[in-house]
């Protein structure tokens, strides 16, 4: 147990080693609030940082989706955040250079993220966040609902990059909690006749449940036929596997002047495609993997109940059952969507 001086926390000390350590409680600088922890979003991101396929440096202390209660502030200016329940965004920059200014925080020479370095993320009972980075949560946004506003957000910028537009179809590849969230949001947006591919029965039974116009498991599937069967090419294509193949099909699968979203994490692996597929039919394929700025956005929605994400969390874990809960990541069982740490 922890003493009243420190704290538990998972703590990646080198590539393919986390430990549950007590280490000391953080205190919040000015400008800053520490946040008790109530849930915490298990994401494949941090199974990468476990296994030295992320730029950290360790020891660190995962975790970048996350809720909790607002329990000390480093300013008396800043005391109306205690006792608020509030998710937030994991950006930490100067705010005062012009990359910052003009509204690219992530392109800050000085740009950190909670979660992935010296700011310690949300597998732990307490984290500190910049007060600029906090979200009030109201009463119709449960705890595991909070945990999942980043992802929600993460759509939300995917689709925006996309500058989806009512009425245009849509296909997704990808059934994971990224993927599933882009449906969310694309459903809400007015997109048409949204295609899914994945790989996972269940996965693929609860993206029809949300909306889906038509699934296929990629395995045994012909993505390729189902596009041109209802689409005839698909005006925008989020790819959201990270993988050579996923990319190469969504290139295929975009209609002339279509636009290719290219949102999935690779680990830093190489794809083969062909310029002309991208040439010829005049292409956008861009990328989405650093849009801050909307938290906000997923918040409204979800207290407004335009969107919901909370049917994705199959599985919850104490933070003592962190091995079991990273092995059910590694290996995704066929009843495993979303999983969270709950505190």
């Amino acid at each position: 147990m922890a003493t009243s001086e420190s704290m538990r926390a998972l703590v990646v000390t080198k590539s393919g080693t986390m430990v549950l350590s007590e280490v000391a409680i953080p205190v919040p600088p000015v400008g800053w609030a520490r946040v008790r922890v109530r849930a915490a979003g298990i994401c494949a991101t941090d199974l990468a940082i476990l296994d030295g396929q992320a730029r950290v440096q360790f020891p660190v202390i995962p975790g970048h989706e996350w809720m909790g209660v607002v329990d000390q502030v480093g300013d008396s200016a800043d005391s109306e955040w205690l006792g608020a329940r509030v998710s937030g965004e994991n950006e930490v920059s100067c705010l005062r250079c012009e990359r910052c200014r003009s509204g690219h925080p992530r392109w800050c020479a000085q740009y950190q993220q909670i979660g992935f370095g010296r700011y310690g993320g949300s597998y732990a009972e307490y984290l500190i966040a910049p007060v600029y980075d906090l979200h009030r949560l109201g009463p119709v946004i449960s705890d595991d609902q909070g945990a999942l506003l980043e992802p929600m957000a993460v759509a939300l910028g995917i689709l925006g990059r996309a500058d989806l537009r009512i009425g245009e179809t849509l296909t997704i590849i990808g059934d994971g909690p990224i993927g599933l969230h882009t449906l969310l949001v694309a459903k809400a947006m007015g997109a048409r006749r949204i295609l899914l591919s994945g790989e996972r029965s269940t996965r693929l039974d609860m993206a029809q449940h949300m909306g889906a116009y038509r699934v296929v498991n990629h395995q045994t599937g012909d993505l390729q036929s189902l596009v041109d069967q209802y689409h005839g090419r698909s005006d925008v294509v989020v790819e959201a596997t990270g993988s050579e193949l996923g990319l190469q099909q969504a290139i295929a699968a975009a209609k002339p002047e279509g636009r290719v979203i290219v949102a999935g994490f690779a680990h830093g692996a190489s794809a083969v495609i062909a310029p002309d597929a991208i040439h010829l039919p005049d292409l956008q394929v861009i990328g989405a993997g650093n849009n801050p700025g909307w938290m906000g956005r997923a918040v409204a929605l979800v207290e407004d109940e335009l969107l919901s994400s909370e049917r994705l969390i199959t599985h919850r874990f104490a933070i003592e059952q962190f091995e079991a809960a990273f092995h059910q990541l590694r290996e995704k069982p066929t009843d495993f969507v979303k999983s969270l740490l709950v505190f």
